[in-house]
């Protein structure tokens, strides 16, 4: 038997046949579905309303539910006498099984709500907690529209109760405040200290129907829930009815509302709820919640705003200060003129130094402009501060300019002679602290510069150079200058005035000058932070002038304190820009350390010599003249400089001291005798034993013996040989010529000498 191969057909090679026809298929199925669908299916929303506040719309949200109370405790009541409590409400919403609610997408006709503030709360809308703020409540509802079977209470009259609140909700966490909240443990545990202002601790709310009466006018406390939510307690209040007979029903309420301090700050969305329920017979209630947002839907919660003044008692105490620190520089000032003609006052340039004493005066006086009280302190206050502190410092360094450009020829050539009998000449052999010298000398002739710019100014060290106190004058006119005209145009030109200080989260604020045209102000600091360089500078250069007119201890002592002074008040004030900072710190910091630095120039600079004069002592001319920091330039009197006119004469001036009885031997000749000593030991260390004796040697030798035998010439003995027991006679020394010009006062000259070169 022969059998025959039918050949297979594979499943793929008919799938591949088939497939022509199932997309025929699947696309005419898919082009009806495009078609009708348009025709047969509704857009509908699926969770929230068409223009509710959830949407960002303008219009309330209404929630509704049917609620069952057949086997509550109200069962044995009639079904139309049935009136639930908040708190029965409540529990069948949110812990039955029986209950469900719906939001609608929009409430039923003639169903309106509004929350809107009394007050306008302005553009930024803010709440300040502890304040008060009321809220005008509004409800209307027509009950036809709700439901057709409602029946109201017999005894009810023409109204039923409703329960509202307010909901915060912080708009950062939260999109969309939902109102349903079951607070119901939170509503039991409340007590009216928590949710009533001013209510006292020991009062409770009373159970039943009355828990949440309310008395129109009583502010209500925000209580915040998770730093994300604040609620009020309930409220509870009455639908009226607008006319008999009529199922339109409706209610306005005024509630203030008060946010507690320490709320958290921010922006939150801010709602009203209401819960109305009416009775709809066979133990069932209609339930409707209604909710609206106010206009603009959010307010900003801060804490109030601290605003801070300067108080009275640190006015009255900084004035007192300031009257006490016056009254000293007042006294400093009148002194000075007063005894301008003395001796100690015409060494120290009393015309300046009366200047420098008028202008601390002011800079204390003045300084009572830091007070944030008038727009006339404001303005003034750089020209009168800044000012008066500039020229405090561009006195002392005109008077000790004045001072080491007259005398400093006389100690440079006394110390060249030594090693070189030509003097110096040339500026450029100046040490190079001394430069600035050079450079205070061209200020002081700028002046003749701009009148004369052909004429040449020689500022070559010269025994005959003449600083007038006109020249003064000019260099502190020149170093004022700019802050003069920088300080009157600031004064002029810009609006500085009281202002209000807010910090960044709007919590704290004050009133302080404003800091326009800021950059006058630091101009001011940097020139009086240079004039203060200057001085230190110039009292550094000068440190080995005669002691009548070397101030340079007195000017680091000043300096030390002031600076001393300046970190304390930085230190102590902090940021004193931030509005946080309290204005009467502010205002003490700058009043005393104006004061400070003035009192401090005061004590150390002029209170010396004003107690100098007041002591009455013998101004002895030697005593004045031989002080010095460095001993190594030896003093005699062979050069008398007249600080009056400027001029170094060549004179030779001998000081008579006269001794009595018992009396000590005078320093100065004690240290003369020493430094003879000194010198003849080390010549004879340097040249004994048969070693040559050298030139600088034999001057050196030939200088101290020859100021040994004048500073002994100059002292007469006032007792003779019968009141020294044993002794040999002893008569006074005169010299009538020495005398005659030792009388050195009457043009207030001033005494100062290079080293005695005797003619070999």
């Amino acid at each position: 038997m022969r059998s025959t191969a039918y050949p297979r057909r594979s499943i793929c090679s008919d799938s591949l046949q088939l497939l022509p026809h199932y997309l025929y298929r699947v696309g005419v199925l898919f082009l009806l579905v495009v078609c009708l669908l348009p025709l047969t299916v509704e857009t509908a929303t699926i969770f929230g309303t068409e223009h509710g506040f959830d949407v960002g719309g303008t219009e309330p949200i209404c929630f509704h539910s049917i609620l069952n109370f057949t086997n509550d405790s109200q069962q044995n009541e009639s079904s139309t006498e049935l009136i639930p409590t908040l708190q029965d409400l409540n529990e069948n919403l949110f812990g039955g099984q029986r209950s469900s609610f719906e939001i609608l997408r929009s409430c039923q006709d003639r169903t309106e709500m509004e929350v809107e503030p009394v007050l306008d709360l302005g553009e930024d809308r803010i709440l300040e907690n502890g304040r008060n703020y009321t809220f005008r409540v509004k409800l209307q509802v027509l009950l036809s529209e709700l439901s057709n079977q409602i029946v109201l209470p017999t005894g009810g009259g023409n109204s039923t109760p409703v329960h509202l609140r307010f909901i915060l909700c912080n708009a950062l966490q939260n999109g969309y405040c939902n109102p349903l909240q079951d607070t119901r443990e939170l509503d039991q545990n409340l007590k009216p200290f928590q949710t009533d202002a001013g209510a006292a601790e020991e009062l409770t709310f009373t159970e039943g129907a009355s828990r949440w009466d309310y008395e129109e006018g009583k502010t209500l406390l925000g209580i915040i829930q998770e730093r994300i939510m604040i609620m009020t307690r309930w409220v509870k209040w009455n639908l009226e009815q607008d006319k008999d007979n009529s199922d339109l029903y409706s209610m306005s309420v005024d509630i203030p509302l008060m946010m507690p301090r320490g709320t958290p700050r921010g922006e939150y969305f801010l709602i009203g709820h209401v819960v109305t329920s009416f009775n709809i017979g066979d133990d069932l209630v209609y339930r409707q919640d209604v909710a609206a947002a106010i206009p603009d839907f959010t307010v900003q919660l801060q804490d109030p705003t601290i605003i801070n003044t300067m108080s009275d008692i640190a006015k009255y105490v900084l004035g007192g200060i300031i009257a006490v620190f016056g009254a000293f520089a007042l006294f400093c000032f009148v002194f000075i003129l007063r005894h301008q003609e003395h001796l100690v006052m015409k060494l120290a340039q009393g015309g300046f130094l009366a200047v420098l004493a008028g202008s601390c005066m002011a800079l204390i006086a003045f300084s009572v402009t830091y007070y944030p009280t008038n727009d006339a302190f404001c303005r003034l206050q750089g020209l009168l501060v800044q000012f008066p502190l500039t020229l405090v410092f561009s006195i002392l360094v005109g008077r000790l300019w004045r001072v080491y450009v007259t005398l400093s020829a006389a100690i440079d050539i006394g110390r060249h002679i030594e090693s070189d009998p030509t003097p110096p000449t040339r500026c450029s052999r100046l040490k190079p602290c001394q430069r600035i010298v050079s450079l205070l000398s061209l200020l002081a002739d700028l002046p003749v510069y701009l009148r004369h710019p052909q004429r040449r100014v020689s500022h070559t060290p010269s025994l005959r150079k003449t600083v007038t106190a006109k020249e003064t004058a000019s260099l502190i006119a020149v170093l004022t200058f700019p802050q003069f005209i920088v300080q009157v145009f600031g004064t002029a030109y810009y609006d500085r005035h009281v202002e209000f200080q807010l910090d960044e989260n709007a919590n704290i604020g004050r009133y302080m000058c404003s800091d326009d045209g800021e950059w006058t102000t630091s101009f001011g600091r940097g020139m009086i932070a240079l004039m203060f360089v200057l001085a230190v500078m110039m009292a550094w250069v000068s440190r080995e002038l005669p002691s009548a007119f070397n101030e340079k201890r007195q000017i680091f002592r000043a300096t030390g304190i002031s600076m001393a002074i300046g970190m304390a008040a930085a230190i102590a004030g902090g940021d004193i820009q931030a509005p946080t900072t309290d204005p009467d710190r502010v205002v003490g910091l700058r009043v005393m350390n104006a004061i400070g630095i003035a009192t401090t120039v005061l004590a150390l600079v002029v209170w010396p010599k004003i107690r100098r004069v007041r002591s009455g002592e013998k101004v002895v001319m030697g005593s004045l003249f031989s002080g010095r920091d460095s001993p190594a330039t030896t003093v005699t009197n062979e050069y008398e400089v007249n600080l009056t006119s400027g001029v170094l004469q060549h004179i030779h001036v001998v000081d008579r001291i006269t001794l009595k009885k018992d009396d000590p031997l005078p320093r100065q000749l004690e240290l003369d005798i020493f430094a003879t000593q000194e010198t003849l030991r080390g010549i004879a260390d340097r040249c004994g034993d048969g070693r040559p004796l050298s030139l600088s040697d034999w001057k050196r030798m030939r200088a101290d013996v020859t100021n040994l035998f004048n500073r002994i010439d100059g002292i007469e003995l006032m007792w003779t040989n019968t009141d020294e027991a044993g002794g040999p006679p002893v008569s006074g020394i005169t010299d009538a010529d020495t005398d005659a010009e030792a009388s050195v006062t009457a043009a207030c000259s001033v005494t100062e000498a290079a080293p005695i070169v005797p003619s070999t």
